[in-house]
């Protein structure tokens, strides 16, 4: 068991290693509040843009705290504050930037991100020439520039982009030949995966039943399995996000209970949520996540999710969360765990 302890933490500061060093780390993300972090970079960007531009500030938003990478919130702020600067270069005009509350009027995300008061929302917006319609459905390509040879990658907005996405955010861009142009970056506020206090279920206990268990990963899926036939429940497993909605698909009034994990490739565990209980809703539906700031309560709830557990997964929270949703725990499995 000491072998295997001491293996196991040489491959998590290895794998640690090796996302740091492509940024993609999520514990390069942290709670933050935006407002010191907007005043930072135009400050730095207002040495560099020519007198003729104006850079000004509104901040408005109520709660600015947001789970983020400081590096790449810059490159959000000098990507967008630099295009609009470089399209008046020859007029001349301002960049406005403001933070608002995402629910306190003006676009908001499509509803499907969630609710308008889970978001924060920066606009970046300029007088500039604008663009066509022909333009605007190709400026998030990479490579894909309107500047001259020499004077652009094309990779600046396409970096935003994916950033934007990186932090479970959206953004859209509106413009118009003569009208300028006008960026909306929505970033979620930190959320909370804590859950509102209640009075203790009585005892009950569990019924057998059969259980749809989702993870990418076939140990995880295995250990799941084995926790969950020795609690007595019948156990159906996958290991892709894919073949666990067409299993459902097929036989949905099959299954007592859905659990699933957030972070899976082609679809992730809040989207084959969502997909399930469009097939068969109140499905009781399980959550597990490994980072908090993927979720939040509120947001599950609102989807229609029962609960949620996070990684790594223990017995007794497990048979807590099935107790919520099918009864609660019986006294031998909670002897024998």
């Amino acid at each position: 068991m000491g072998e295997i302890i001491s293996a196991g933490r040489r491959a998590r500061d290895l794998v640690t290693q090796i996302l740091n060093f492509s940024r993609q780390s999520p514990e390069e993300r942290q709670p933050m509040n935006l407002s010191p972090l907007l005043k930072e970079a135009l400050k730095m960007l207002r040495s560099s843009l020519p007198a003729n531009i104006a850079l000004n500030l509104n901040i408005t938003a109520s709660d600015d705290n947001v789970m983020a990478d400081a590096t790449q919130i810059h490159q959000i702020m000098l990507n967008l504050c630099t295009n609009a600067a470089q399209a008046m270069a020859q007029t001349g005009g301002s960049v406005e930037v403001e933070m608002a509350d995402a629910d306190g009027g003006g676009p908001v995300p499509p509803r499907d991100q969630g609710k308008p008061e889970w978001f924060v929302r920066i606009t970046v917006r300029d007088d500039g020439p604008g663009m066509d319609a022909e333009t605007m459905e190709r400026i998030f390509d990479p490579f894909f520039t309107t500047k001259g040879p020499g004077e652009g990658t094309g990779m600046g907005l396409a970096m935003v982009h994916g950033i934007v996405k990186r932090h479970d955010g959206h953004i859209i861009a509106e413009s118009a030949p003569g009208k300028g142009t006008v960026f909306h970056v929505f970033l979620p506020r930190t959320p909370s995966l804590e859950r509102p206090r209640t009075e203790p279920l009585p005892q009950l206990v569990f019924t057998k039943g059969r259980i749809l268990f989702v993870d990418d990963e076939k140990a995880l899926v295995d250990i799941g399995k084995e926790m969950l036939e020795g609690m007595g429940f019948e156990v159906v497993t996958r290991t892709s996000s894919i073949e666990a909605l067409e299993a459902f698909r097929y036989r949905a009034d099959d299954f007592d209970l859905v659990i699933t994990d957030q972070a899976m490739p082609n679809m992730t565990g809040l989207e084959l949520a969502k997909e399930m209980l469009a097939i068969r809703p109140g499905i009781p539906v399980i959550l597990c996540t490994g980072f908090s700031e993927a979720v939040s309560y509120e947001r599950i709830r609102e989807i229609g999710i029962g609960d949620f557990i996070m990684k790594p997964i223990l017995r007794q929270e497990m048979m807590e969360a099935i107790g919520r949703l099918l009864g609660e725990v019986r006294p031998d499995l909670m002897a024998s765990r």
